[in-house]
Parts: C-alpha cells; structure tokens; sequence
C-alpha cells in the first residue's frame, strides 16, 4: 500500500470534517513523503493535515503575515491548551505547508524561505508577548524614568531571519536590548525589580520557550552567539550600551552581520531607532584597504574552526563555492560601497545582487548568475533539511540518499544534478575568488595575534620588531599594548588595524627618534579625540593623518600635550590645508570673530594661537618648509593677534608696539618670547597705563600649558623699573648724553620694527630711531662695546649648561652672528639705507652681494651655520614649547635631536656643530676687526 493510500485509509476511518483531496494528489504527497521522514511521520500523526493543505487557497497562495494570524487565532488560540505546545504545533504545521508546497513545485524557493521568515516573525511575536505578559504579572510593568512611559524592548535578527530567507530549520540568530531604566510598578507602585533584570528574566524564558523540545518538535533554536561579546557577554543590553559597543569594538564581521540586521518582535520602533543609529557603522563612508582581506578571513576561518578541510567538498554553505561565499561577494560590496550609495543598502541577498546590477556595480549577467546559483544552492538546502529536523548543510555522500534529492529537484539521472550543482559552485568560487584574492594577510594576522595575546614571537616578527624600535627589552611589551589598547579580550579588528596602520612603519618609523614613545602618544590622543578604535579606523583611511601626527607627536611634546588637552584642535587644521599660508588680514578677521563673546575671548585666542602654531609646525614637518618661512608665519601670527587685541583693548588706536630682539627681525619660534616696546603720544599716561594692562590681561591668559605668548615689555627704558608705556619725548631724552641709556640699549634697536597699533607713532618713532643710529658711523669704541657685551653675554649665559652646550650665547653661538650683523648696521647704515633691516639674514646678504661690505664666502659661510643653528633651536624650541638655548646633556635627548636634524647620530652632530661654531668665531672676530692673536688685547683695551 502506498503512503497516500495508507493516509486515505485512515482519514476514513477517523473523519475529521475535511474533505478528502483529489486523486491527484496522491503524488503530492509522495514526493514528499520521499524526501522527508520528518513530514512522512507529521502527516501520519496528525492526517488531516493533508486535507487541509489541499484545499486551494492553503496549496496554491503564497501566505502574507496576516494569514498566520487569522489561522492562529481560528485554530489554535483559546482552546484551553499550553500556549506552547499550541504554538509549536502551529509552527509544525505552517512548516509542513511551505515544504508540501516547494517539493511540489507550487513555490520556488525564493517565496518559500520569505514565507518562512514571516512564519518565524510571527511565532516570535506571539512568543514574546506571552512570556512577557506572564513577567508582567508577576513583577509589574518596566520602567522608563527620563520619558515617564514604560520601558521598551526590542528582538533584532540577524542571518537569514534577519534578511527574510530562513530554512526549514535554520537557527535564529537574535540579540535582545532595551530603552529605559528604573524600576517595574505593580498597581501603581515601583517593585524592587529593575527594568534591566526583567527584561533579563523574560529573555531566558523566551529562549528556553523557543528551544523546549517535545513529540511536537520545537520552534526555534536560539543562537545568541552574534551579541557583543558572544557568550561571555550580558543576555540583553540597553539601548545605549549597545550602540556604545558597536562604535567603540564592532568588528568587520559585526558589519557584515548588521547588514541584515531587523527588528522582528517587541518594540519595532525601537530596533528601526538603533538600525538608525548604526547605519554608519554598517555601512561606512570609509572602509579599511584590508576590508576584503577581513572578510576573506572570516570565511577562512569559518573553513578552517567550523567546516573542517575534509568536508568542504560537500558543505554547500560553507564549502567552497557554497552559499556563505555568494552573501559574503554581495555584503562585502555593500560595505565597500552602501555608505556612499544608499540604494546598495539592504538586508535582502538577491535584492542586494540586484541592486548593484542596477547601479552599475556588477554586471547584470554576473548578478543573474550569482542570484541563480544562491538560489539553486539553497533550494538544496531545503532538501537536506527537509529530512530531518536538524541544521544540515552537507551532502550525503554519493548513494541512495543522494540520488533522492536530486530526484525531489527534477533531474531524472543523478549525473545530471551532479554536473549541475559543481558547474554553479566553480561559477560562484570563480566570482568570490576575484574578489577576495589569495594572501598572505590571514596568516600574518594569526602570527600577530599570537604575539599580542603574549606569545613569544617569530622570528621572522622579532626581526621585524627590532627593525622598527631598535630591539629594546620592553619594546615588545609595549608593541602588544599598542595593539590590544586596553582591558577586555583581544579582537581580530584589533590586530587588523595595527596591521593596516603598520603597513607606513617601515617608512615612517625611521624618521621618528622616539617612535614607540611617538605610538603610545597616538593612542593617549586617540582615547581623547573619541573612540580608540574609530580614531585608528580614521588613520587607516587617511596615512597624511598618521604621518602628520607621528611626526608632530615625535618632534614635540608641547604640540603632543596641547592636542590631547584641546583635540578638536585636530578638526580646524584637517579643515584648512597646513601648507597654505593665512594672511594678516586673515588671521586678524578670524580673532575678531572670537572676540564677540568678551568673556571668552582670551581661552578662545589662546585655543586658536596653539592651532596655528601647530598649523605651522605641521606644514614644516611634512613639507620641509624651511626655517625663514616658518619663523615669517610665526611672526605673521604674533602681529595679527597683537593688532586684534589691541583693538578690542585700545579702539581709539593710541598705542604703537614695537617688536625687538627676535619677534623684531621676524625670526620668531615656538615658544620665543615676544620682546616689546609700547609707545604712547603722552597726553593720558595714566589712561595708557590701563589700556596696557587690559591689553596684557588678553594676552596672558592663564593656562596649565602656558601663554599663547610670554610677553616681555623689559627692554623699556629704565627697565621694570620704569613705566609700561613710553613716549617719543621720553625715549629722545633717555638716549641723550648723559640720559641713562646704555650701549646694548642703542644695539638693541637694530631690530627695532613697527608690529601693531598706531601706524603714524611706529613711523615716528623708525625715523628717530634711524636719526639715532645712522647719523653717522660708528666708532671704534662702540665696535669695543660691542665686542665686550658678547663677551660678557658668553661668560654670564654658558655658566650653567657650559660654553659647549650653549649653541645660542656660547662661542660661535647664534649671538655671533647676531652681533656680527649688528655691527655691520652700526658701521655702515649711514651709508647703505638697506643695512637698517632688523632681519639679520637680510643685513649678511645685503652687506656682502650689495655694498660689498663683507666677503662674499665668508657671508655665505655664516649664513649656512646660522641657517643649522637656528634649525637646532627651532627643533629644541618645537619640543619644549619654551625657550631653550642649550644642548641636551641626555644622550637619548641628544640623539632625538639628530634624528630630527638628519644627522647620523649625537656624537656626529656634536661634532658637525663645534666645527661650525668655529667657523663662526673665526668669520665673528674677522667683521669686528678682533683677530685671535690680539682679541684678548683688544678687549682689555
């Protein structure tokens, strides 16, 4: 007797109410009875199941969502019996319909795994409000205490529920969370249950619901395994500790995975909010370079931890050419792609394949054959899991079983299904391999993972490791901290970014002196400016960011402390291009945005000062911008901010500021101080005296990392002694015979330059300064004042460092060359109008290619060693962000500064440096007439 004639047999016996089907289909019911003991055993249980699947409208039409509510709530609700059992007979039964349907070719696969996914949306639905309504009697409703509303919950699905096309008896895989703290109220009142741990108690039922196990078979299994943290993390979260983790620690398999994220029971809203929330993180506008070697990686390792080598052959979801590799060709191109392209995004594989047919991404005849084949390839699937209730994605081994399901899809000879299913997975193997190439990064992520994880290294890796930090005994205990970043387990993203960022070590690490000390800085940085793994993500995407923060980070402890305390800093110079030079007018028309909020304003300058001097720094150190331009732009910027300030401070424009020393003859580093002179007409010397004070008060803002600029206002006439501000009257008398002023005062205006304020006073008072100083020329005795002042200068200012160290007052330092060009203004400035520059380059070259003053060879000499010297003094000073005029005495210090020179080592730059300071002395004591063998001579006299 036939299985069809068994079952007609006792449906008559037994009755039931339904008619009995057609002759027809006996063969129906058959074939599936063929294919599937599971259902064979379903159908002889429970007889009248096959009544009812015959009947027209349950054989023929293609089920909505609402169908499984109006059958539910007819056949099953409230009939007394466990609101379970009902529903996993319910389940069983719908089931049965879907594969009735398919292996009768009354559906292709495509409708029935949407109809499955409806059906699974539905039961867990119902499951849910179930277990839910049951904690609610027992506790109370949760809680939202912020929105004074009762709390919210939320199931999002992932894998195939979550793109609408789950199997017969695919595992659900689903993550639990919540919006709302406080505790539950029952009648009226709040419980000592808080909404976190009722919702936890509702998730561990709903589970244990799902998964119970009865003759009736169960619903689902739950796979949980695709929350943060896997096992080991917490059964539900909150909606914010969600969205925290995913931004902070989601990895490159979480993104594929939230590809196909969906709500599908609870609070719909909810899950559609934190989709929203995380729509960047699924589809970023940047990805990493090794994102498609990610990707390939996961599915190695899925080949490797979960298939095994032996069994790829048969596993059609995971093997080669199987379903994994289709979903993961089409999710890897709407990462690479989605965030730029919004109509990429969508959680439904053979939409997606669609999709990027449509918008020109892939050819359509490679997105119709890859659909085809997924399609086909799941449709096999089905068949295997249709004969029992368990996940099974492996072909039989070849035999009867074998032969059947290729008989249950059509093909007469069992060669034919043969030829067809290996044709599509070398189609497929060909699309995936195009795309994901061979590498060799999955083994060095393996190799670097072991490392970080505390493993000793290979050797291979140990070389490398010296190669890049010198082989020092922590450094490898200081490289694992860089990767790992922190408590918590090791990610593979982890060990992925440090190998996208690694990939610039071998060309960035050797022009950093203290590189590992540079890395650590970077991730210090990155815990500032947000989340360590975003701000990494950001340096994979944009190496000029790496580059320019190592090298500023390396080069500068003052810049380091500065962005780590202000990183939005970061933003306005990312923002502005760092090569590009601002104009006064500029730099001025931006101050006096700041300065519209008065009691903000002088925090606000100061934020912008560092800013641009880190602009500065910036364009330096990745442009090689040499040392006079550098020290213009930090001249440039000293004169706008004095200009801005002193308009909000004096509007009336009575003062004049006269820059000297350095700031005068626009040779300004970071961290020199602003030498100053402030001029007033003389008729409100009291009401000056305030302006001057309200002016500094701009300026000196007190910060934990300093001024924007120290000012020094000592070299005024009579010193701190006499009064801040000081006129024209004032300074002829003070220079008279007899009036106080001493030799040095007089020198000193050689560098005298207008820099803001009241431009008809700065012209003033250039007219008498040169009426003072270039009358006439200079005589033997002021040349003698001058050689004594040096000396004084070297004996008083090397005492504490030593003569040696001291590169700026030392013998041969920078202030030889100073003096040298000083003299030659004194001297010859009554003559050659073009000597009266306060720049002492400007004063060397016009001296000795112009008005032939000083030989051509010694000028170029000595403007080559004060070119090194100031390098010297601008790298120390870049540093420090203070003023520095000695050699460091550590030997690592002393090799850092080689480094940033180019030098080969410290030793070598001592060396450079003292054959140049006496080149220097020799040029020095030559201008000023003071020749070895009678300077001492001449200096007593």
């Amino acid at each position: 007797m036939s299985f069809a004639a068994e079952i007609r047999a006792r449906l008559a016996q037994e009755g039931g109410g339904l008619p009995a089907p057609a002759p027809e289909a006996d063969a129906r019911l058959e074939r599936l009875a063929e294919i599937s003991p599971l259902y064979r055993d379903l159908v002889t249980r429970h007889p009248a199941y096959w009544c009812w699947v015959e009947e027209p409208a349950n054989r023929d039409e293609t089920f909505r969502y609402a169908a499984f509510g109006g059958i539910w709530r007819q056949d099953y609700q409230g009939g007394g019996e466990d609101f379970a059992a009902a529903l996993r007979r319910f389940r069983r039964q719908l089931s049965f319909r879907a594969a009735y349907r398919e292996v009768n070719e009354l559906s292709d696969v495509a409708a029935t795994v949407r109809e499955l996914s409806l059906l699974a949306e539905f039961v867990l639905r119902e499951a849910l409000r179930e277990v839910t309504r049951t904690w609610e009697q027992r506790l109370g409703v949760p809680g939202d205490d912020e929105a004074g509303a009762p709390a919210r919950f939320c199931v999002l699905a992932l894998g195939k529920l979550g793109g609408q096309e789950i199997n017969f008896c695919s595992d659900v895989d689903l993550i639990f969370f919540y919006s709302g703290d406080g505790p539950c109220r029952k009648d009226g009142e709040p419980t000592a249950i808080e909404t976190g741990e009722f919702y936890a108690r509702v998730a561990r039922d709903y589970c244990a619901m799902l998964q119970k196990r009865t003759e009736d078979g169960f619903l689902f299994n739950v796979d949980l395994r695709l929350r943060p943290e896997g096992e080991s993390g917490p059964l539900v979260r909150s909606l914010t500790a969600l969205t925290s983790y995913y931004w902070s620690a989601g990895q490159t398999w979480e993104r594929l995975a939230f590809i196909r994220a969906r709500a599908v029971a609870g609070d719909l809203t909810l899950g559609a909010e934190l989709l929203e929330e995380l729509n960047p993180f699924r589809y970023p506008r940047a990805v990493s370079p090794g994102l498609l070697d990610e990707v390939a990686g996961v599915k190695s390792r899925i080949e490797r931890e979960v298939v095994g080598r032996d069994h790829l052959e048969r596993d059609i979801k995971n093997g080669w050419g199987g379903i994994r590799e289709v979903e993961f060709f089409a999710q890897a191109q709407q990462l690479l792609q989605g965030g730029r392209n919004p109509f990429l995004q969508t959680g439904l594989l053979t939409e997606a394949l669609e999709r990027l047919a449509r918008y020109g991404k892939l050819a359509k005849e490679d997105a119709v054959f890859l659909k085809n084949a997924y399609l086909f390839l799941r449709l096999v699937e089905n068949r295997l899991q249709l004969r029992e209730e368990h996940a099974v994605h492996e072909l039989p081994p070849p035999g009867p079983e074998r032969v059947l399901i290729a008989r249950s899809l059509g093909f007469s000879a069992p060669e034919d299904f043969e030829s067809r299913l290996t044709a599509l997975r070398q189609g497929v193997r060909r699309y995936y391999a195009a795309l994901f190439p061979e590498s060799t990064r999955e083994a060095a992520i393996q190799e670097w993972t072991l490392f970080a994880g505390g493993e000793e290294p290979a050797p291979a890796l140990r070389a490398q490791i010296a190669r890049w930090f010198g082989g020092a005994p922590e450094d490898e205990a200081r490289l694992r901290q860089f990767i790992h970043g922190g408590d918590g387990p090791l990610t593979r993203e982890q060990v992925s970014l440090f190998l996208d960022v690694s990939g610039q070590f071998d060309e960035l690490l050797p022009k950093l002196a203290r590189p590992l000390r540079t890395l650590e800085g970077l991730v210090h940085f990155g815990e500032h400016y947000g989340a360590r793994r975003q701000f990494f993500q950001a340096l994979v995407g944009n190496p000029g960011l790496l580059r320019a923060l190592a090298l500023l980070f390396d080069r500068s402890t003052a810049i380091y402390e500065w962005l780590c305390a202000y990183p939005g800093i970061m933003e306005e110079l990312l923002y502005v291009a760092p090569r590009r030079t601002k104009t006064g007018a500029e730099i001025a028309a931006e101050i006096a945005l700041l300065a519209r909020e008065p009691e903000k304003f002088p925090q606000r300058l100061w934020l912008y000062v560092k800013a641009e001097q880190v602009r500065a720094a910036m364009a330096e150190l990745l442009f090689d911008l040499g040392v006079e331009e550098i020290e213009l732009r930090l001249t440039n910027l000293a004169d706008a901010v004095l200009t801005a300030t002193l308009r909000v401070a004096d509007p009336a424009g009575r003062l004049a500021v006269i820059a000297l020393g350095k700031y005068g003859g626009g040779e300004l580093a970071l961290g020199s101080d602003l030498d100053l002179l402030v001029l007033a007409p003389g008729d409100d010397l009291a009401g000056d005296e305030q302006r001057v004070a309200a002016w500094r008060k701009l300026l000196d803002y007190e910060h934990p990392l300093g001024r924007a600029f120290e000012l020094d206002l000592r070299l005024r006439p009579h010193g701190g002694d006499g009064p801040a501000v000081v006129t024209l009257a004032a300074l002829r008398g003070y220079h008279q015979p007899g009036g106080g002023a001493q030799a040095w005062e007089r020198q000193l205006l050689t560098r005298a330059r207008f820099a803001a304020g009241a431009r008809v006073l700065g012209t003033e008072f250039l007219a008498w300064r040169d009426t003072l100083l270039y009358t006439h020329a200079a005589t033997s005795g002021v040349r003698l004042e001058i050689a004594q002042m040096r000396q004084r200068i070297e004996k008083e200012k090397t005492r504490a460092a030593g003569p040696e160290r001291s590169f700026k007052a030392g013998r041969g330092g920078l202030v030889d060359v100073e003096f040298a060009a000083q003299w030659l203004q004194l001297a010859h400035g009554f003559a050659a109008p073009a000597l009266r520059t306060p720049n002492t380059r400007a004063v060397l070259l016009h001296a000795a290619h112009t008005a032939n003053l000083l030989d051509a060879a010694d000028a170029d000499a000595l403007l080559e060693h004060y070119e090194v010297l100031r390098r010297v003094e601008l790298a120390l000073r870049r540093d420090s962000g203070t003023a520095v005029s000695v050699l460091p005495a550590e030997p690592e210090n002393l090799t850092a500064l080689a480094v940033w020179l180019r030098r080969p080592d410290g030793p070598a730059l001592l060396a450079e440096l003292a054959q140049r300071r006496a080149a220097v002395r020799a040029i020095y004591a030559k201008i000023l007439g003071l020749e070895p063998s009678v300077k001492k001579t001449s200096l007593r006299a």
